[in-house]
This record gives structure tokens, sequence and C-alpha cells, in this order.
């Protein structure tokens, strides 16, 4: 049976897997109990996705504010449209 590679399906996590016992830096085999495998959430990653979610917040508070007084309505949904594909593109990588 094929292991799944569960790094390419969650970038954001790793996955340490292990069988019942361990060896430890000077060579004296270690037993433990309990799981068998941990999952670790990468910090890097997820200052990346508040980074990105920042953004999106801090659009859609743009986009709820509307138009200026005196601002043309095409001319301002023209322009958001605009930002909302190069933000989009900017997120999608």
């Amino acid at each position: 049976m094929k292991r799944r590679n569960r790094m390419s399906e969650a970038p954001e996590r790793i996955w340490i897997t292990g069988d019942a016992s361990t060896g430890s830096w000077n060579s004296i085999k270690a037993d433990f109990k309990g799981p068998t495998e941990t999952e670790y959430v990468r910090a890097d990653r997820i200052a990346e996705l508040e980074a990105k979610l920042a953004k999106v917040i801090d659009f859609v508070a743009e986009v709820e504010a509307g138009p200026s007084w005196g601002e043309s309505l095409v001319d301002w949904a023209n322009l958001k449209v605009l930002n909302a594909r190069t933000l989009l593109a900017e997120l999608t990588g």
C-alpha cells in the first residue's frame, strides 16, 4: 500500500511519523507510549495566510465604505474591479 504524502496535501502542516520506539542523540533506545504520528503547523505559513487575510479585510472595508462624495460611481466601481482582480492574482500566486 502506498503512503500518502501529507506534505503535498497540506503544505502548512508538518507530519512526523514514527514507530513505537526511537533513538536519541546518545544512541540509547527510548520507548514511548502514545500517538505514533504528530502534527505540527508551520508558523511561517500561518503568518503568510494572516497577511493575505488582512489584505482581503482591508479591500472589503474599502468596498463597504463605498465611493467618496462626488466621486463617479462608474469610475469607483471600475477601480474596485481592477483592485479585486489584482488582489486575487496576488493571493492565488
